[in-house]
């Protein structure tokens, strides 16, 4: 019974860890889409200056 709920346990805790990933992955490519944006927007006013 307790090796049962400690192998449950080991499971959650890698779910939760692989949520938490997906998680951060997901807020590091919101992160460079918004820096990509910016890029574009600044490299576009550079174009046009000229």
């Amino acid at each position: 019974m307790g090796s049962c709920q400690f192998g449950l346990l080991k499971v959650t805790n890698f779910i939760i860890s692989c949520i938490e990933l997906v998680n951060a992955i997901a807020d590091l490519l919101e992160v460079l889409v918004k820096l990509r944006n910016i890029w574009h927007e600044f490299s576009s006013k550079r174009k046009n200056r000229r």
